[in-house]
């Protein structure tokens, strides 16, 4: 579902590594998140408590992973593709452009930012459940945002899962209830982002 590609300069999209967006040990966005924010996460003081919130920009934030995840970030040109429908006969592929979190009390939710590519109209050529191994992108019009949520906090300047220290910053476990629910404030943040990146495009500048 989410893989690492390389672009050329005709816009052909190639298959490079198998990624992962949540997991503590694995997942893109707890590392990258950790050693961007490595001065400024919250520590066990009253003046800095939770909430908090972050953003990531993608790809540039990739020179963030650490040592073992480096391999990645040396892909040229490379773009974080999300399959959306990957049981589909059809393909659904988007690029992660931005990612913004409101992380608080062991409850992360976050919204993605994601450029599509190719929307439903090419057949899926190849097993659904093998990753696309080369395709051609496309200059759509518009911009999707979904939500989800990670399992995990901040505490003493590090991420956690204080339910369960080895499900740090995963995905939560399938459940009928478990979409995501969002307060008031964290709705309003959530579509300032959004409204903003959509405004001012490349010029856009994270303002908690």
């Amino acid at each position: 579902m989410y893989n690492l590609y390389q672009k050329d300069s005709n816009g052909l999209y190639i298959l490079r590594h198998k990624v992962y967006l949540a997991g503590y040990l694995n997942g893109i966005i707890p590392n990258v998140l950790i050693r961007k924010y490595a001065n400024s996460l919250p520590k066990a003081d009253p003046t800095e408590k939770e909430p908090w919130q972050w953003y990531l920009k993608f790809p540039e934030d990739l020179k963030f992973l650490p040592k073992q995840l480096d391999y990645l970030a040396k892909v040229e040109n490379p773009a974080v593709v999300i399959d959306i429908k990957p049981g589909q006969g059809e393909l659904w592929l988007s690029e992660l452009m931005n990612v913004w979190g409101w992380t608080d009390d062991a409850w992360t939710p976050i919204m993605y930012h994601l450029r599509p590519l190719v929307l439903g109209d090419k057949p899926r050529q190849v097993d659904k459940n093998v990753p696309v191994p080369q395709f051609q992108g496309e200059n759509r019009e518009g911009d999707i945002f979904y939500f989800s949520y990670l399992r995990g906090t901040i505490k003493n300047g590090a991420l956690i899962n204080p339910d369960n220290p080895r499900a740090a910053w995963g995905w939560p476990g399938k459940s009928s209830t478990n979409s995501v629910s969002l307060l008031p404030d964290v709705l309003d943040f959530f579509y300032e982002q959004a409204k903003r990146v959509q405004a001012e495009k490349e010029n856009y500048v994270f303002r908690p």
